[in-house]
């Protein structure tokens, strides 16, 4: 297995954590946006899911208000297989609990974060390749 190398983009990340409740960290196909989500050491903290597991996403699905009750910092990878859950994270949000979801493609541009997302969420885009 390949060793880690820390992103550059980390800093940008731990930032927006530390100031927004929803950061998303977006990018083309296959530029490390994953790996960055489970190696980074910074976001070891985290509770990570990943809706590319049918589990996880049915359980979500399922129960979105028992799915976010969690105390623990939330990460979600392919958050855009499970459209709806954009509405509850829009409701915790406004709870003030600290969610990152990691989607393909830019999320913020959907209802119902296309009026929201400027206050309440930031994004960070990865280009080109990183896996070094």
């Amino acid at each position: 297995m390949t060793e880690y190398h820390p992103r550059d983009i980390a800093d940008a990340v731990n930032t927006a954590l530390k100031n927004m409740p929803v950061v998303v960290v977006t990018g083309m196909r296959q530029t490390g946006k994953t790996t960055f989500l489970c190696s980074q050491p910074d976001l070891a903290d985290r509770v990570y899911v990943s809706f590319d597991d049918f589990a996880q996403l049915e359980a979500a699905k399922s129960d979105l208000d028992g799915f976010f009750s969690r105390s623990q910092p939330l990460s979600i990878d392919e958050a855009h297989k499970c459209p709806e859950i954009f509405v509850a994270i829009k409701k915790a949000v406004d709870k003030k609990k600290n969610f990152w979801p990691i989607p393909a493609f830019r999320f913020y541009q959907l209802y119902p974060f296309k009026e929201y997302h400027r206050k309440h969420c930031r994004a960070v885009f990865i280009s080109g390749d990183l896996s070094l």
